[in-house]
């Protein structure tokens, strides 16, 4: 797979972990950046829900404040977690945890290697 995700997620986890769970198991590796500032309860169950995905990987967490660097530095920090854990990726996609894709993942993947 030439494609791999960046997440970034604070709110709505449940909802992040079943937009991960379909795109890991349509073969995507995933890193997810979790802000620091969410609760570590709603934290953990996140990572409950995803954590049978062996292509779902968690960034280091940090605070995150809209509009702010931080949101650049946290999915830049997501990214190079990603390229390090997936060397041959050719495509990065930076998602919301409530960003909801709007073609089949094969067609998305498909799409992109015909355009590289």
């Amino acid at each position: 797979m030439s494609v791999g995700f960046v997440m970034l997620a604070h709110a709505a986890l449940d909802r992040a972990g079943q937009i991960a769970t379909h795109l890991a198991q349509a073969g995507f590796p995933m890193v997810i950046h979790v802000d620091s500032r969410t609760n570590d309860q709603a934290f953990d169950a996140f990572v409950s829900q995803v954590s049978h995905l062996e292509n779902v990987h968690f960034a280091d967490r940090t605070p995150c404040e809209w509009g702010t660097w931080s949101l650049v530095q946290s999915s830049r920090d997501a990214a190079e977690t990603l390229l390090n854990t997936y060397p041959d990726l050719h495509h990065v996609i930076l998602i919301s945890g409530s960003c909801l894709p709007i073609k089949q993942p094969g067609a998305l993947a498909g799409f992109l290697a015909a355009h590289r």
